[in-house]
């Protein structure tokens, strides 16, 4: 069986309208806002937020957040590794 594209599919359906005599249906233009797409460049904040006494968020390409816990860190999520250059500041200079 023979594959056919859906761009060659949909071309032919004026032809087979034509040849029936049955005219399609007038196409109705897509509203503007779905004919723009929207680029938009990821800007993560700049340093580190703490949320409470021993939780810390760095918006990176993910959500990184750090649990300390003395001198030593928890990590979720790692993003692009730019929080190992806060860990030291932050006082939790080993993490798991």
């Amino acid at each position: 069986m023979a594959r056919t594209s859906r761009r060659r599919f949909l071309g032919t359906v004026g032809g087979v309208a034509a040849a029936t005599g049955v005219e399609p249906a007038a196409r109705a233009a897509p509203p503007r806002s779905a004919t723009r797409r929207r680029h938009t460049a990821f800007s993560p904040k700049d340093g580190i937020r703490r949320l409470s006494e021993s939780l810390y968020l760095l918006e990176d390409t993910c959500n990184v957040y750090l649990l300390r816990d003395g001198s030593r860190g928890l990590l979720v999520d790692f993003g692009s590794g730019r929080i190992l250059d806060h860990l030291a500041g932050l006082g939790a200079p080993g993490v798991d």
